[in-house]
């Protein structure tokens, strides 16, 4: 039933207000500032140095899994937050999946 799925996995989901949570916005936020600079630069010849793959491989990883967290991250609504797993998943494939997998 939907109570059970729901106590099945709470302790994965992320409060979105919570440290975990906060710090994977610091990452995200780092990485897009990256990317900000980096991908204008693919207009031009880059070194092939091992630093650019690695580093190519870390963001693109980091937004493969920003698509897996949002899954399992809470959301606030109309100033409350909702932790329910079902609603959360719903929530995220109704507003910013397409989005984020298109760009994945």
């Amino acid at each position: 039933s939907d109570g059970q799925d729901y106590a099945r996995f709470q302790c994965l989901i992320i409060k979105p207000n919570g440290y975990l949570s906060i710090m994977w916005d610091v990452v995200t936020i780092l990485v897009l500032c990256y990317d900000l600079v980096v991908i204008p630069l693919h207009a031009y010849e880059l070194p092939q140095m091992a630093f650019w793959h690695v580093m190519e491989l870390f963001v693109t990883a980091t937004w493969t899994v920003d698509v897996l967290v949002a899954f399992i991250r809470g959301y606030e609504v109309q100033g409350s937050v909702e932790l329910h797993p079902q609603r959360i998943i719903h929530h995220y494939l109704k507003t910013w999946f397409l989005f984020d997998i298109s760009i994945v």
